[in-house]
């Protein structure tokens, strides 16, 4: 298939994805008759169902919209602005909505159409982990909770960033503070350790840095719990095996395990 085809497929899929099932096969019919494009969208789209976890670790750009939720209240908080989103989530940019106090947040749901006991098991076990972490370097958790349709969210430091490549490239900064920011990525990273706690999916777009020149790491969307007893309470699928390819360890791309006392060998 051509490029210009592929662009094409992937439009139509994430349409595709926006509809209800019902009405899938008659908008995709109306949109092209092309048979090779139709049998590959079938199929992304039958694996979507099955798995909607595929998209997290191959191609989380052309995950779903979740509609016009803009001004939508959740607890006390109102939507302002979509920030960010990938293969289970989406991050909103939120205020406070009653007159108690004012303050600006981040807060990430799951993407509409694809709320599975998984995928709200996943999400609660992100959401626990962030909760026992305490670091300078870390987003912390605010506050959480369950929407009305029952899918949980969770409320964030809203970080004024920008992402750790975009920074690199618009400032330029020398050797020295390039080492800098970067030990200061690792502490947090130590720290989550030190916790039990494997982040998983370290990348650019995972880590913010501030106006100020500090790093804040994002996103523990698909961390690891270390804790026996913790990871017994959670269904096994939680921890399952996803990944950014382009970012993720050997010991990920391999599969291995992590034993309980240390890391992957």
């Amino acid at each position: 298939m051509k490029p210009e085809g592929w662009d094409r497929l992937k439009l139509l899929f994430e349409q595709a994805l926006d509809l209800p099932l019902v009405d899938r096969d008659g908008f995709l019919s109306s949109q092209t008759d092309d048979p090779a494009i139709l049998a590959e969208i079938q199929s992304l789209l039958s694996i979507y169902e099955s798995s909607p976890e595929f998209l997290e670790g191959a191609a989380p750009e052309i995950a779903a919209a979740d509609g016009p939720i803009e001004g939508r209240r959740i607890g006390p908080w109102r939507l302002t602005n979509e920030i960010g989103r990938g293969g289970m989530g989406v991050v909103w940019e939120a205020v406070r909505s009653d007159d108690e106090y004012q303050q600006r947040v981040a807060i990430k749901l799951l993407r509409s159409g694809i709320i599975s006991p998984r995928d709200i098991t996943r999400f609660r076990e992100e959401r626990q982990i962030l909760a026992g972490l305490s670091h300078p370097g870390i987003a912390p958790l605010l506050d959480g909770g369950t929407t009305t349709d029952g899918s949980p969210y969770l409320v964030m430091e809203y970080v004024e960033g920008e992402r750790l490549d975009d920074w690199l490239k618009r400032h330029e900064p020398s050797l020295r503070d390039r080492l800098r920011l970067f030990l200061s990525i690792c502490d947090a990273v130590e720290y989550a350790h030190r916790h039990l706690v494997i982040h998983r999916d370290l990348k650019p777009a995972n880590i913010l840095v501030t106006p100020e020149g500090a790093a804040k790491l994002l996103d523990f969307g698909i961390a690891k719990l270390l804790n026996p007893e913790a990871t017994a309470r959670h269904d096994a699928t939680v921890t399952s095996r996803l990944l950014t390819p382009e970012y993720a360890s050997p010991e990920q791309i391999r599969g291995d395990a992590f034993c309980q006392k240390g890391w992957p060998g």
